[in-house]
């Protein structure tokens, strides 16, 4: 699919609390000399002791968040939205399958899903010398098209941070191949991710990951 830095955590803390204790003070100053001078002061709100059931607060349960899993898909057999990268999957018929069966990676196996991702919005064409202004940004809503999208597809899977060219440079023959919505149906249908996959062109076994930093 760093260096440590000084920690300046205690200063911004410590002179948050002096300004806050700094306003309590001044606070008691002006409500004591209000009381001293006459000044009239609003009657605090009275609380009942006992509230009646229907005049209770209720505090409306928080909803759990919805947890996204992230890593590679477990060992078995998968629908193709269900990979989220880093999968090595036997056997590798074509990137545009169905199903896909996931295996250890550390055993032989015909491909490696690097990377899922999400296409990026569409980008406005800049301003030429015969427009005044750049063109308004494409909806992405709408189907880039087809060259659009291998364009993209070249460059997203081409990053340099989706395969390990060290390990990868133990094979001669590694070629990517990639699926991603190839008809505006598709697209229209909410299939806006890609998957850049990994295999031998002779048909031969990987046997360990593939997948880079991003993976």
């Amino acid at each position: 699919m760093t260096g440590d830095a000084p920690d300046h955590g205690l200063a911004p803390r410590t002179h948050s609390a002096l300004i806050w204790s700094a306003a309590g003070l001044l606070a008691i100053v002006v409500l004591v000399l209000a009381f001293l001078i006459g000044t009239k002061l609003p009657a605090p709100v009275r609380v009942p002791a006992a509230a009646s059931p229907s005049a209770t607060a209720r505090i409306a349960p928080v909803p759990t968040p919805t947890v996204v899993a992230v890593g590679p898909a477990s060992i078995g057999s998968h629908r193709w939205d269900a990979l989220r990268g880093g999968e090595c999957v036997d056997p590798f018929t074509s990137p545009f399958a169905e199903n896909f069966t996931v295996v250890d990676c550390a055993a032989a196996h015909a491909a490696q899903l690097l990377r899922r991702g999400t296409f990026p919005a569409p980008v406005a064409p800049a301003a030429t010398a015969t427009t005044a202004t750049p063109s308004p940004s494409p909806s992405a809503d709408e189907y880039p098209g087809l060259a659009a999208l291998q364009a993209q597809i070249a460059l997203l899977c081409g990053a340099p941070d989706v395969i390990d060219l060290a390990a990868a440079s133990a094979y001669s023959d590694i070629q990517f191949q990639a699926s991603y919505a190839a008809t505006a149906a598709e697209w229209n249908g909410g299939q806006r991710d890609y998957f850049c996959f990994v295999n031998r062109s002779s048909a031969q076994p990987i046997t360990g990951s593939l997948a880079g930093a991003s993976g």
